[in-house]
């Protein structure tokens, strides 16, 4: 029969190999997570439904399918850079209006200008507990 301490040592053994095995897991994790900071805004494709305000989607919403196109791509901070505090999230802090131009396409065209906010800076700020 084996020893007691023989097993103590092989046990001891294969939990510090699996403690290095998940501490390296982590770093690796930590290290990918730490290259996208939160600080310049990503292009991101947006559908003109989720831009409009109310107003302007009450006042177009019947058009909405017939506008091309359906999305366009802006800047967007959200969902780009990490903070370093868990209560935090990543949010413009600059933003400038864009005119984008759409059709709307039914027995003629008629071209439409949307006036829509593109993200030029953000920031880590505190979450909102609303």
């Amino acid at each position: 029969m084996l020893d007691f301490r023989v097993i103590v040592i092989v046990f001891v053994t294969l939990l510090m190999c699996k403690s290095q095995n998940l501490v390296d897991e982590f770093t690796e994790h930590k290290q990918r997570v730490s290259k996208f900071v939160c600080d310049e805004p990503k292009p991101k494709v947006l559908y003109l439904r989720d831009l409009l305000t109310r107003k302007m989607l009450r006042d177009y919403e019947m058009f909405i399918p017939f506008m091309r196109p359906y999305a366009t791509i802006l800047h967007r901070c959200e969902g780009t850079g990490s903070c370093s505090n868990y209560n935090e999230r990543c949010r413009p802090y600059h933003q400038e209006t864009v005119k984008l131009v759409f059709i709307i396409k039914i027995n003629q065209t008629i071209y439409k200008t949307f006036e829509l906010q593109n993200h030029t800076t953000c920031t880590c700020e505190p979450l909102g507990y609303n």
